[in-house]
């Protein structure tokens, strides 16, 4: 996959009945223009159209 990232957004949800924060995660496809990022990088990223089938996030800039 040229121009595009795997990147995982993790979350904290509460769980009602036991009042604990449970840790979530989701995989996003991310779009990189220019190939910018490497593996391990910390990334900003933006909503925006559909790119593809899988795409709606593109990369902003890296985390410093």
């Amino acid at each position: 996959m040229n121009k595009s990232l795997m990147c995982i957004k993790i979350f904290y949800k509460k769980n009602n009945i036991y009042k604990k924060k449970i840790k979530k995660s989701i995989k996003i496809i991310v779009h990189d223009k220019n190939d910018l990022c490497n593996v391990g990088d910390y990334i900003y990223i933006k909503k925006c159209k559909n790119i593809s089938k899988k795409k709606s996030w593109i990369f902003v800039k890296k985390k410093i």
